[in-house]
Parts: structure tokens; C-alpha cells; sequence
């Protein structure tokens, strides 16, 4: 049997060119495409999970946990360890409503960035499930941006799922 995924992290010297000390645990083998921010007393880490590259049947997202420490435990909002396989989800693919709307599958493989104004975004890809594949046949994942809301110290994006409509849109002045 092959070897298992783990993330890990590990400190980076002041000057970021080498590191510091043993890498430590973050969460379990079901992420991928990890992001770690600190905001207010906690770190949050973003991870993607699922199957990212089936076309229309994509069912990748993106899950969170958080700790008070940069070195974990990071857990989600029931208080499972993403070591464990916990995880609260922050935006998942929209599945068809019961007009048949098809809109968008597998979102993952996000960053977090934060606007002038103060706003959090997060900035991922996504399947048109109505262009699904290029012409070779890999899956088509355009870019996506919404903005994260923050509810009792938790991010998620609207609805958890990708918008399909015209939104604000983040302001930089520089």
C-alpha cells in the first residue's frame, strides 16, 4: 500500500529562506490545495477535498478548521480534529434546483484576499457544468471570487455555493 497524504506545516526563519524545527501535523489525508490565514485569535485553514477533475461531476469543495495556535489542533465547528477527517464547509458545488438549473460543480483550490475596504475574498476555481471539458477533454475550471462572510467566527460563502450573479467586487486603490 502506498503511502498516505498528511498536511503538514513547518516554520519559516525570519528571513523565510530556510526553516525552522520539525514540521507539524495540520490535518489529514482528505485535503488538498491547503491555505492558512490568521484572523483575530485564530489561524484557519482552508483545505479542498473531494474529486476535482470529472467535468460536471465534480465534486470538489472547500472545508475549513481553526486553532488557536498555528501548530493546531485545527478543528471544525462540531470540535472534530481535520486530522480526524472534520471539517466545516465553506463553498461547495450548486447542484441542480428543481428548475434544472445547472449552474457550477467543484469549487476548490482557493486563496483568501483581503480587499481595501477590509472585505475577506475568496478566490478559487470552479466547473461550468455546461462547459464542462476543454477539447481535450480535461476539465474547464474557471476562475471564481466571492466574498467570505464571517458568521460566529466562522467563513463561509453565501449559500456555500459559488454566485451566479452580479456581486460586489473587491476594491483596491494602489
Amino acid at each position: 500500500m502506498g503511502k498516505l497524504s498528511w498536511d503538514f506545516g513547518i516554520k519559516l526563519s525570519k528571513d523565510r529562506l530556510s526553516t525552522i524545527g520539525d514540521p507539524f501535523h495540520i490535518a489529514g489525508n482528505s485535503f488538498e490545495a491547503s491555505y492558512l490565514i490568521n484572523r483575530g485569535d485564530y489561524y484557519y485553514y482552508f483545505g479542498s477535498r473531494g474529486s476535482c477533475c470529472e467535468g460536471a461531476k465534480s465534486g470538489y469543495n472547500v472545508a475549513v478548521g481553526r486553532s488557536k495556535s498555528i501548530t493546531g489542533p485545527y478543528v471544525d465547528k462540531d470540535g472534530k480534529d481535520l486530522i480526524q477527517g472534520g471539517g466545516t464547509l465553506v463553498v461547495m458545488g450548486n447542484f441542480p434546483n428543481d428548475k434544472g438549473s445547472k449552474l457550477y460543480a467543484g469549487p476548490g483550490h482557493n486563496t483568501i484576499i483581503k480587499d481595501d475596504k477590509g472585505t475577506d475574498w475568496m478566490v478559487y476555481h470552479a466547473v461550468d457544468k455546461d462547459n464542462p471539458l476543454l477539447p481535450n477533454g480535461a476539465t474547464r475550471r474557471p476562475l471564481m471570487i466571492d466574498p467570505i462572510k464571517w458568521k460566529n467566527g466562522w467563513p463561509t460563502i453565501d449559500g456555500l455555493v459559488p454566485s451566479n450573479k452580479t456581486k460586489p467586487r473587491p476594491e483596491f486603490h494602489k
